[in-house]
């Protein structure tokens, strides 16, 4: 029995310092380095990344419209990601709003770096592995993210969402002041969550955590879009409330109803222990075909939506996340998981592997019964 993270970590001990050259390279392996250093809120990939001339002041000089309201710029960006820099300007109102700019030549680099995802895809195929679309579905999605307008519209739509709720915080998008290479948004000056954790009692950590975990589920469960881009990078804190402020909108990814309903589904399926319900969902989904593979494939969704169905304090443990990602490989590959719930995978391998770290203890049941109406 492996672990996918158990394989992953193998392949970090085989290949030396090879999170040094994905941070190094930036773009697609980046994102594959916060992946892998989920247990690492320290590492370099999710504060600083390589990108080319993002130069905010020639974005300026072509745009007199918007300098015309600006009286200073902040030469030293403010943060920095696998797609872009983020420089912080200073407005004559006194407020102060945000530039995402792209790195330079980027749109060519992952489209090399995706290349070379396919031709390992195809490897792997080759060897009688079968991925279904997983190479094509991650291409799309980090494409997606290169596409600022398209960030702008999803930021808009979760801070409505979010609006109204005090314990999450969607900033404002400015899109008249972006383009398809610039993302404008209101300036918070919260904590990122990385400081968050070394300063702060294990009470503020837990709540934070199940803000975070609100965020999640309730924007697939009732709102039709997943928020794929869990990583400590992405949450700032605001410190005597614990209220969390998300970034970072580029891969959200939307759902038809059809999938959401089967989705639900198969959640109130665990949460009820409903094994009848849970067959035909899969059944139809059309994951697994013998009674088998059900039975294990239950087994194995029942371990890792424990912190959700637990009606008391989940504590989460490196024992059970070891659990919660342990299945046999050529088992896993037989599931045949939609390719609209690949993204799920930040859930196992992103959100709870951040919580394990910040060792959260809470009662998360509430959530779920929120969401599914139970």
């Amino acid at each position: 029995m492996w672990s996918l993270w158990q394989l992953a970590k193998q392949f970090i001990v085989t290949q030396g310092n090879v999170t040094e050259t994905f941070d190094n390279t930036g773009g697609l392996f980046t994102k594959v380095n916060q992946i892998i250093n989920a247990s690492n809120p320290n590492a370099k990939c999710f504060r600083d990344t390589p990108g080319g001339d993002a130069s905010l002041i020639e974005f300026l000089h072509h745009r007199p419209d918007i300098s015309a309201d600006i009286t200073t710029v902040d030469s030293t960006p403010v943060g920095s990601g696998s797609i872009a820099h983020v420089f912080r300007v200073y407005l004559h109102t006194g407020e102060s709003r945000v530039f995402k700019i792209k790195h330079k030549d980027l749109t060519a680099k992952l489209s090399d770096q995706i290349n070379m995802i396919s031709l390992v895809s195809g490897f792997i195929r080759n060897m009688g592995f079968e991925i279904g679309e997983a190479d094509q579905e991650y291409s799309t999605m980090l494409l997606a993210e290169l596409a600022f307008r398209a960030e702008a519209k999803n930021q808009m739509h979760l801070h409505y969402l979010w609006k109204n709720n005090p314990c999450i915080y969607i900033p404002k998008a400015y899109p008249e002041w972006s383009s398809n290479d610039i993302l404008c948004s209101e300036y918070i000056a919260d904590v990122p969550l990385t400081s968050f954790i070394q300063h702060s009692q294990q009470n503020d950590i837990n709540t934070v955590a199940f803000n975070i975990a609100t965020f999640v589920f309730h924007n697939h469960l009732k709102h039709d879009c997943f928020y794929t881009d869990i990583h400590y990078g992405n949450f700032l804190i605001t410190l005597g409330t614990n209220r969390v402020t998300v970034v970072d909108f580029g891969a959200v990814k939307y759902f038809e109803a059809d999938m959401i309903n089967s989705l639900r589904d198969l959640y109130t399926s665990i949460f009820c222990n409903d094994r009848d319900l849970f067959a035909s969902t899969v059944t139809n989904l059309g994951m697994i075909t013998t009674l088998e593979s059900i039975e294990m494939l239950y087994l194995f969704y029942r371990v890792q939506m424990a912190p959700w169905i637990t009606e008391d304090v989940f504590v989460f443990t490196d024992d059970w996340l070891s659990q919660s990602t342990t299945t046999d490989i050529r088992t896993l590959l037989t599931w045949k998981l939609p390719k609209e719930l690949l993204c799920f995978m930040k859930i196992t391998f992103g959100m709870n592997r951040m919580f394990t770290h910040m060792k959260v203890a809470n009662n998360f049941s509430s959530i779920m019964k929120s969401c599914l109406n139970i």
